[in-house]
């Protein structure tokens, strides 16, 4: 509880002192904006990284709004979301971090190139391991005068990229209003607060774009010469890799040698055991 008092008191100090919006209640809709009613979701991703024994995912916080005179445009905002993970056996984890050119915010409406002059990251439990409440947000300009990236306005924008780290097949859960978190939300260019509308998402994640048969090393369907030979110019030749290197470990010990080589020969000649199962494709 004592952190959750720490991460919310500064959140409320950033906004509060730093950009002076002073507001007692934050409206559920905007009443200044007579247009339709501002979205927040998540844009859920197939995996984008396959690691040795892990899948990486960004999910993207989007925000969708009509703002289209100055006063309306949003200068600062902040979410927490609540994380959960339908299979514990996943190990997963939000990756927490806060810089412009970071992986967090890198490439959206508050990161670089645009570069709004403040943005926070954190995490309950600080580890980011799932079930989490983790908290993103952006301020526009502290003080004047002006000199960060454009408002948000009119259109649909990348708020943060929501990285998270899994180890096995699982369904990601993101909400926000179920967090006890306090969050002060959006700040128009007016000092106007409000908080706009929340659809929560389910997110599947899933290695199926990798599944390889192990022992496939040239990626043709199934296990035969064609692979051994394939293995033995990739260890001895320097020959091209296979799409997932699990395709080509066939004894499972993290690397492709000549041990692979071995296995190959003895189950496709001598009537071996199969290759193995190994890292998070191929399975």
């Amino acid at each position: 509880m004592r952190h959750k008092t720490v991460l919310i008191g500064l959140g409320v100090c950033l906004f509060f002192l730093l950009s002076n919006f002073c507001f007692a209640q934050f409206p559920a809709q905007d009443t200044g904006d007579h247009g339709a009613m501002d979205t927040i979701y998540i844009s859920c991703t197939a995996p984008d990284f396959f690691e040795k024994d892990s899948i990486r995912v960004s999910f993207d916080l989007m925000v969708w709004t009509d703002a289209s005179l100055p006063n309306e445009y949003i200068v600062g905002w902040d979410r927490a979301l609540i994380m959960t993970s339908s299979n514990p056996g996943a190990a997963a984890k939000v990756i927490i971090d806060e810089r412009a050119n970071g992986p967090v915010y890198k490439g959206t409406a508050v990161g670089v190139p645009n570069d709004w002059q403040a943005r926070f990251n954190s995490s309950i439990p600080p580890s980011g391991v799932l079930p989490a409440t983790v908290i993103y947000g952006a301020i526009q300009d502290l003080l004047p005068p002006q000199n960060a990236g454009p408002s948000l306005f009119y259109g649909r924008r990348i708020l943060a990229h929501i990285i998270i780290i899994v180890k096995d097949t699982t369904t990601i859960h993101i909400d926000s209003t179920s967090t006890e978190t306090a969050s002060l939300h959006w700040v128009r260019n007016d000092a106007v607060g409000y908080e706009p509308l929340w659809i929560q998402s389910f997110c599947p994640v899933t290695p199926l774009a990798c599944l390889y048969k192990p022992g496939d090393a040239n990626g043709d369907g199934k296990v035969d010469l064609g692979d051994l030979i394939f293995i033995v110019n990739r260890v001895y030749k320097g020959g091209p890799a296979p799409v997932f290197e699990c395709q080509a470990d066939l004894n499972a010990d993290k690397i492709v040698t000549m041990l692979d080589v071995v296995v190959a020969v003895n189950y496709l000649f001598k009537g071996g055991p199969p290759p193995l199962k190994s890292w998070t494709c191929c399975l």
